[in-house]
C-alpha cells in the first residue's frame, strides 16, 4: 500500500530555462471521497435533481391538455396532480420572449424561486412554467411575490 501526503514537499530547482528559481507545490486528492451535492449547493435540500423536473415531451403536454392554468403578469402556470409525494418542474421558453440571453434567464430565475421556495408549491404536482412576453426583466423578489398570491386548488 503506497501512502500519500495531502501536500508534497516544496521542491526547489531550476525551470527549464535554467536561470530563476522555482517552488513547486503537487497537492494529492484527499482519500476521503466528498458528496458531490454537499460540496456544490452546501444543502441537499436546495439541490434540483433531475427526479424533480419534467424532462419529456408527453410529460409537458400532458399537464399542458389535462392540466389548471393561473395566469400572472409575468407567468402562465400550468399544473396537474402527478406522482405521488414528488414536486416537479418543467419550463417552456419559447423563442417569442426573446433571444436566448433572455430565455435563459429567464429560466434560471424560475429554477432558482422553485429550488428555494418549495414551501409555496402543493406535493404530488407536476407544474409548467410559460413566461409571457413582457416589457421589463422581472426580478426574484418579484416572482417570489407573484407565486405567493396564486391559490392551487385541485381539479374537481
Amino acid at each position: 500500500m503506497v501512502f500519500w501526503p495531502e501536500w508534497e514537499p516544496v521542491v526547489a530547482g531550476k525551470s527549464s530555462r535554467g536561470d530563476e528559481e522555482k517552488d513547486v507545490r503537487v497537492s494529492q486528492s484527499s482519500s476521503q471521497p466528498t458528496s458531490k451535492k454537499n460540496t456544490l449547493l452546501g444543502r441537499s435540500e436546495e439541490a434540483f435533481p433531475k427526479k424533480d423536473r419534467l424532462l419529456k415531451r408527453s410529460e409537458f403536454i400532458r399537464v399542458q391538455r389535462k392540466g389548471r392554468k393561473h395566469g400572472t403578469k409575468s407567468l402562465i402556470i400550468l399544473y396537474q396532480p402527478g406522482r405521488k409525494g414528488r414536486l416537479r418542474l418543467g419550463i417552456a421558453a419559447s423563442k417569442k420572449i426573446g433571444n436566448s440571453v433572455v430565455r435563459n434567464r429567464f429560466k434560471r430565475l424560475v429554477r432558482e424561486v422553485f429550488r428555494r421556495n418549495r414551501k409555496l408549491f402543493p406535493n404530488s404536482v407536476d407544474i409548467v412554467v410559460i413566461p409571457k412576453r413582457v416589457e421589463h426583466q422581472i426580478g426574484y423578489h418579484s416572482l417570489v411575490e407573484e407565486l405567493k398570491r396564486l391559490t392551487w386548488r385541485k381539479r374537481s
